[in-house]
């Protein structure tokens, strides 16, 4: 124990002989232990022996006697299996909340297992905590730091499968967190409940991407022997997208670049945001139709003249919450095509691809009244574009030159979801692909959305 004097309050009892701490007098007299919150008179400190010193959230925390199976071998009351916890805080995330985050968990857990993103980046600690058994990580921050500590470990060559992540959302959108549960964004409630439900969580795999560019009218280098065009390649994890929510998003992205202190909450960012969706109802490109050519597993997939944004999905969330695929319904009455839809997962190897009619559409989605218009599901989708266009990885945002954009599976990463609340039922973040039912309903209500081509041949296979 490690007791501290006095920090009680006027509910609590010793808990030796069960008696207040408030004297006569008016006056508290007691000690509260830092470690496992015990309360004792400190005339009944000669008694402690008696009660252990089991630390909150003991199974999170680093013991460096800890064996291969988690165990540790010193004298301890933490004697069982444990899965210890480094967390990773972007302080500079959420409007000045990852400063605080960083404060209370290094209360809750201890300074050793607290890291700030801004001192070094993740790869430090991952490298003091690589040969600890059962390693968890927590990332504080928005989406991107999660990412950011996946590539890390994919160019540690780290040992497959990683360390499974947990997330607490300081960012923007958050998407990633929504889908796996850990909610749209942190709001100053305690800590503790979040290193509760980790303790809880179960491992998934997420299948990540890799999002490969070719520049065709990049001018070659006169040393290079080869005509192929240039090549550049990101990963994926969440969504890819090209057309008008780029646009919307690139516009965004360079306005916070040239006027930061325009951009202090996640409130005042979905405003700014919203402020170049209104922007963009003009339309910067038109019908993709046009510009660009989509293709699913080598297969050509007809854009109707109405589609000004292809958005290619990793998970069930976009764009602050979006489920722009929707949930797979029964038939519709309709006379069209019927298709076989597959329960989107971020585990079966497919990438679902819908598109959107304006920005004026993706308003309607963003209040609920609308889905994307489904496109199909593959597990390799290639654009080609003839001129230049806005594209975004992740919330990334990026102007491109005309070229192709190929997305193929890159490797799988490890994640944890909260059992309580993920938004999706464990058997859907499964290794496995699930088909629900033939469905040419996008869940929109919308006939115009739930319409195929004939050309699509990629709505997913039984």
């Amino acid at each position: 124990h490690h007791f501290v004097k006095g920090n009680l309050k006027i509910y609590q009892k010793c808990q030796l002989c069960h008696h207040g701490f408030q004297s006569s007098s008016g006056s508290f007299d007691g000690e509260r232990c830092s470690r496992c919150n015990v309360t004792v008179h400190s005339r009944c400190l000669k008694e402690i022996d008696v009660l252990e010193c089991v630390p909150k959230h003991c199974d999170l925390l680093y013991d460096p006697d800890m064996n291969d199976e988690g165990v540790s071998e010193a004298s301890s009351p933490l004697r069982s299996g444990r899965s210890p916890l480094i967390a990773f805080v972007n302080a500079r995330s959420g409007g000045g909340q990852g400063r605080m985050v960083f404060a209370k968990l290094r209360k809750l857990l201890s300074p050793a297992q607290v890291f700030d993103l801004s001192d070094g980046g993740p790869k430090p600690a991952l490298l003091a905590f690589k040969d600890v058994p059962n390693l968890r990580v927590l990332c504080c921050g928005g989406d991107g730091t999660c990412c950011w500590v996946l590539s890390v470990l994919d160019k540690m060559e780290w040992a497959v499968p990683y360390p499974p992540i947990a997330i607490l959302p300081l960012g923007t959108g958050n998407d990633l967190s929504r889908a796996l549960g850990w909610g749209p964004g942190y709001a100053d409630e305690p800590i503790s409940p979040t290193l509760d439900a980790i303790s809880k969580a179960y491992s998934i795999n997420l299948d990540r991407w890799s999002v490969q560019y070719f520049d065709n009218d990049a001018k070659k280098d006169e040393n290079l022997e080869s005509d192929e065009p240039l090549f550049s390649s990101m990963t994926m994890n969440n969504y890819w997208s090209i057309g008008v929510d780029a646009k919307v998003a690139l516009d965004f992205h360079r306005m916070r670049e040239e006027k930061p202190h325009y951009f202090v909450s996640r409130t005042v960012n979905k405003g700014w945001y919203g402020l170049y969706g209104m922007k963009e109802m003009k339309g910067s490109y038109g019908p993709l139709c046009k510009v660009a050519k989509l293709y699913l597993d080598g297969d050509e997939v007809e854009l109707r003249d109405n589609i000004e944004g292809i958005i290619v999905l990793n998970i069930p969330s976009y764009a602050g919450g979006c489920d722009l695929w929707g949930k797979v319904t029964g038939p519709s009455s309709s006379g069209s095509q019927q298709r076989v839809w597959r329960r989107q997962s971020m585990s079966d190897g497919l990438l679902e691809v819908v598109g959107v009619k304006g920005t004026f559409h993706m308003a309607k989605i963003q209040t609920g009244a609308s889905k994307g218009r489904r496109l199909g599901q593959a597990s390799v989708v290639k654009v080609e574009f003839t001129v230049p266009m806005a594209t975004q990885v992740d919330g990334e945002p990026a102007e491109q030159a005309p070229g192709s954009i190929i997305i193929v599976k890159h490797t799988s990463g490890n994640m944890l979801a909260n059992s309580s609340t993920a938004r999706w039922r464990r058997d859907s973040f499964g290794g496995t692909t699930h088909v629900d039912h033939i469905s040419q309903d996008p869940g929109s209500g919308d006939p115009e959305e739930a319409e195929v081509s004939d050309k699509a041949k990629h709505g997913g296979a039984a």
